[in-house]
């Protein structure tokens, strides 16, 4: 069995492969997740955008007719009838099989499994990713047990396969656990090529780096280091240069950043060195002071291009929460890891510090007694000052017998065993910068650009890189060197023409909105009316107080009228009576159908009592009942000459002389005495008949 380790994390050792047999279909190899723990439990591979999976291989991996890309589907009862399908292709936790206890999911693999079942291998890295997973607790099968291994897959093929993968895993107090970028390739058989996965020409095959990586489109070529100085100190510590390597020239180095997604790493082996009176830049510190402070010379910092002594128009930003120069300055390593992040930078052209001086750029010194990684992100600019980020490059050194044995190199080391590390001057450099640089601005002068290097002038040119008086400034309009005349217009926001370019008002603001003073959404402001005014009052044309310019009824109208439902001239619109309600009916009180209400009597009353005997003081025509309230006037005194017995209301006309010739009222033959026909008249007047008294 051959065993291959990654980096450890917590209780997972790494990935170990064993050689399960030799057949006409290739050679069948067992990967497994190995542990230190015999109670941890393997729940999850997964691939995320910022930790891919890689699957990768030579040539093809086996895949049976009759197999599956998960073992738990397969079952041995077949292998009579089918015995290639033990040899298939396939990946899982813990079982082999559909006789194991794992019941294995998986989401977002499709498209990967379909290219593993053609025979082919597949890098997961996008934001979603993907992965095959069990439930905590489901599967003995998952626990690493005695073996302290868990199954993750079988591959059968006569090719070379590279794998690196992501595990989660629960141990015994199921506390979860990740571990991410374990690689693993097998059989041992050299493949060449780039290994760093960052890289634009990443080999998901190759298992020994070959220096082929490229990066930020092909214009960056990774890292990469010079022997300063050994043992400068007589510590036994060393002193290191990093740079960054490019394909061209003509590029600029403007940042070297950090993240939580891109970290940004010095580790080392041993301690790095940091002189008592050193800094965190290189271009900080004054070479001056190397006399007095020798060691100061080795002191460990960072850089873009410039190194002691040199003009330095570098800028730094940091996340208040990282302890990475707190850490490093004490000795210890440097990582920017959070979302925050960090980040050194320059102003692009500022000084052509950040241009490759045969094709690199310096971007740190290190003094240390061990091996160290590192890991760095740069941002550069081509000729077309775009934008490219070569994130990821990593560098280990020293490397045993690397370096440059060529005299004729920049980087000639005499220690050195071959020549693949080798920098040579390039045209119009030497080995210590340009061959011609006048100016001493670091800018050889055969390519010097001129133009308007002032960065805050309107016609700033990123190439320029020698001043020749062009520079120009804006006008109040924002235009470059000219005469305010383009930015007039209107200036209010609230305008319907508002123009945001504009800095002198000319008078044209439209505003549109409701002019009327009267209204209640009246705009003082405004300068169009819009029709949108609203005008409150009562809008009804019948109102006592119509207003003709209302078009929002309040409820405020008054409408006269005769508000009694019973009026003849009733009119339901009205809330406000006027009098001048007409009820007709029987007005007399008298009368039966009497109507207390009524003012326009329409002849209808009927039962009237009263006096109905004509000849009685109060008869009335009108009386239809009798009631027995005649009136008779005369004299009532019996003694009286004219006493008159049917009188019941005395008019003082009684005469006490006796009467004669006819003079007594009711003697009707001159005898002095009462007749009967007087009588017979006061009969029919009372509407009594009678024939003879």
């Amino acid at each position: 069995m051959l065993f291959a380790t990654s980096l450890a994390f917590a209780n997972l050792v790494g990935m170990e492969y064993e050689t399960v047999a030799e057949t006409a279909q290739g050679t069948t190899y067992r990967v497994y997740a190995s542990f230190d723990n015999p109670t941890d439990e393997l729940v999850a591979v997964y691939a995320l955008e910022t930790a891919p999976m890689v699957v990768g291989v030579s040539t093809s991996f086996y895949q049976d007719a009759v197999g599956a890309n998960l073992a738990q589907t397969i079952n041995p009862a077949f292998y009579a009838a089918f015995p290639t399908l033990q040899y298939d292709s396939w990946f899982t936790i813990g079982s082999e099989d559909s006789n194991g206890t794992s019941d294995v999911q998986q989401v977002g693999m499709d498209a990967y499994f379909s290219s593993f079942a053609a025979g082919d291998g597949f890098v997961v890295d996008t934001f979603v990713g993907g992965s095959w997973f069990l439930l905590p607790g489901q599967s003995a099968d998952a626990v690493a047990g005695n073996d302290l291994r868990v199954l993750v897959g079988q591959f059968t093929t006569d090719g070379v396969v590279n794998l690196t993968m992501n595990f989660q895993w629960d141990n015994a107090n199921a506390d979860t656990f990740n571990a991410e970028a374990l690689s693993l390739s097998f059989p041992e058989v050299p493949v060449p090529g780039c290994t760093n996965a960052n890289a634009d020409n990443f080999n998901p095959i190759a298992n020994e780096d070959d220096g082929s990586c490229t990066f930020g489109g092909g214009l960056a070529t990774g890292l990469s280091y010079d022997i300063v100085s050994s043992d400068p100190l007589g510590t036994g510590e060393s002193t290191y240069r990093i740079y960054a390597n490019f394909a061209s020239s003509d590029v600029e180095v403007t940042a070297v950043y950090g993240t939580d997604s891109e970290p940004w790493s010095l580790v080392g082996e041993a301690g790095f060195y940091q002189d008592g009176v050193g800094g965190d830049f290189g271009g900080g510190i004054n070479p001056l002071f190397f006399a007095s402070f020798p060691s100061l010379e080795y002191d460990t910092w960072w850089t873009i291009g410039a190194e002691p002594g040199d003009d330095d128009g570098l800028n730094s930003a940091f996340d208040p929460a990282l302890t990475a120069f707190s850490d490093w300055n004490n000795g210890g390593d440097f990582v920017v890891n959070t979302f925050i992040g960090g980040s050194i930078f320059i102003v692009p052209g500022n000084n052509g510090q950040g241009v490759p001086i045969n094709g690199r750029v310096l971007l740190g010194q290190v003094t240390t007694s061990g091996t160290t990684d590192a890991v760095i992100n740069v941002q550069f600019r081509d000729a077309d000052q775009e934008s490219f980020y070569a994130s990821g490059m990593t560098l280990t050194f020293p490397v045993a017998g690397a370096g440059c044995n060529d005299p004729l190199a920049c980087n000639y080391d005499e220690n050195a065993e071959g020549d693949g590390d080798c920098i040579f001057a390039q045209e119009f450099y030497d080995c210590d910068g340009c061959l011609n640089d006048s100016d001493g601005d670091g800018v050889c002068d055969e390519l010097e650009v001129n133009g308007c290097t002032d960065n805050a002038s309107c016609n700033f040119d990123i190439n320029a890189t020698e001043e020749d008086g062009s520079c120009l400034q804006l006008d109040a309009c924002g235009v470059c060197g000219g005469d305010n005349s383009s930015c007039s217009g209107c200036t209010n926001p609230a305008a319907d023409n508002y123009d945001a370019g504009a800095i002198f008002d000319d008078g044209s603001c439209i505003i549109s909105g409701c002019t009327n003073p009267a209204a209640d959404n009246y705009n003082d402001e405004a300068n169009l009316d819009d029709g949108t005014c609203i005008i409150s009052g009562c809008t009804n044309p019948a109102a006592d107080n119509y207003d003709a310019d209302a078009n929002n009824d309040d409820g405020s109208c008054i409408i006269s009228g005769c508000t009694n439902p019973a009026a003849d001239n009733y009119n339901a619109d009205a809330n406000n009576d006027d009098g001048s309600c007409v009820v007709s009916g029987c007005t007399n009180p008298n009368a039966q159908n009497y109507n207390p209400e009524a003012n326009n009597d329409d002849g209808s009353c009927t039962g009237i009592t009263g006096c109905t005997y004509a000849g009685a003081d109060n008869y009335d025509a009108a009386n239809t009942l009798e009631d027995g309230s005649c009136v008779f006037s005369g004299c009532t005194d019996v003694s009286a000459e004219n006493y008159n017995p049917f009188a019941n209301n005395d008019d003082g006309s009684c005469d006490f002389e006796p009467c004669s010739g006819g003079g007594c009222p009711y003697d009707s033959n001159g005898d002095g005495e009462i007749g009967s026909a007087d009588l017979l008249d006061f009969l029919v007047a009372f509407g009594q008949a009678c024939s003879d008294l």
